[in-house]
């Protein structure tokens, strides 16, 4: 029986491809290569944190100030 899944979220979808390079870098020949590689894939760890921060809860924040 195929289970439908729901689409991954934004947070881990960076976070699966962040692996998915990490994988790669780790076959990589060249350090340099390897290395932008394992940068980008923290970077795309530091837009999932910030992903799921900015998912969360919005609180309307402003007032209206009489002058």
């Amino acid at each position: 029986m195929i289970k439908d899944l729901s689409p991954p979220t934004e947070a881990e979808e960076y976070r699966n491809v962040a692996e998915i390079l990490r994988d790669l870098a780790a076959q990589v020949r060249f350090g340099k290569i390897r290395d932008e590689m394992v940068n980008f894939a923290d970077n795309l760890d530091r837009l999932a944190a910030f992903a799921e921060h900015s998912s969360g809860p919005r609180f309307n924040t402003a007032r209206n100030v009489e002058s």
